[in-house]
């Protein structure tokens, strides 16, 4: 599956890089500021790594979409302003955010955080 965003061209989820791993989808450097509408076709996703982008907003449908993410890599998206409400992603074991004050509400039990 290829999709195209704003500045990089096309990406194609079948790019080891990109999707190393059948659920496991790593875009981040990619300059992204919105998040791409292909990704949202795509199933089974426990790992997606978004750092190192122009994001200042991160979805609902994300977190509709994608209930079984494990890891979740938000860092170096230091415009990041909005991330709507994780706490419905009960099997969220890694949060990785940005040094920029975000205020993110996860599930209750054990959640490794980390700032970058």
């Amino acid at each position: 599956m290829t999709l195209r965003i704003d500045s990089n061209g096309p990406i194609d989820f079948n790019d080891p890089e990109i999707h190393p791993y059948d659920d496991v989808i790593d875009l981040s450097g990619k300059e992204l500021t919105d998040l791409p509408e292909g990704l949202f076709s795509i199933e089974g996703i426990k790992s997606l790594f978004l750092g190192d982008n122009h994001l200042k907003r991160i979805s609902e449908r994300l977190v509709q979409k994608f209930r079984d993410l494990e890891v979740l890599d938000l860092s170096g998206n230091i415009e990041l302003e909005f991330c709507p409400d994780l706490s419905t992603l009960k099997k969220l074991q890694s949060l990785i955010l940005p040094c920029n004050g975000l205020s993110v509400k996860v599930h209750s039990r054990s959640v490794n955080i980390r700032f970058t």
